[in-house]
């Protein structure tokens, strides 16, 4: 007599996304990226708080008009409280001799190391660099760490 057909069921295992945004000069504001992958990060299952997220998106850039331009800043409060969800929202330069510091972006490589999410998604993987070989070696260390990075075509909605 054959022993009985176990039929494998693959256990699903949530998902827990970061999202990390980024625009390089005080011209540019992060808004239109935020829609875009908090759709794609509303469908990852975990349960969390996405309506809460959404309305500190809404409160963390501000605009300020001098002269005929316009400049957008972020409101360090809100940011900060984004990050502790694992949401990283930064602006900074993107020139080699006028870059300052990226903490968020320290702050999300760190805790991709303490496994606090699986996936990043970010609108352009150009975010992740100010250079194309430093985009290259973050793609790389995140994917040592186990952190997936999806392609922004299988992000669209």
């Amino acid at each position: 007599m054959l022993p009985p057909v176990r039929h494998w069921t693959p256990t699903r295992r949530v998902v827990m996304d970061a999202l990390y945004f980024r625009v390089s000069s005080d011209r540019q504001t992060t808004e239109n990226q935020f829609d875009d992958l908090l759709q794609v990060a509303e469908k990852d299952d975990s349960g969390r708080g996405w309506s809460q997220i959404r309305e500190l998106l809404s409160k963390c850039i501000h605009e300020k008009a001098i002269g005929d331009r316009t400049v957008y800043s972020v409101n360090p409060n809100i940011v900060a409280e984004l990050a502790a969800l694992c949401v990283f929202v930064e602006q900074g330069r993107s020139s080699r001799r006028g870059a300052k510091s990226q903490p968020l972006f320290e702050q999300m490589k760190k805790d991709a190391a303490l496994r606090k999410f699986d996936r990043l998604l970010v609108w352009k993987v150009s975010r992740l660099g100010r250079d194309m070989r430093e985009v290259i070696s973050t793609v790389y260390d995140l994917s040592d760490l186990g952190v997936d990075l999806p392609p922004k075509v299988r992000q669209r909605v």
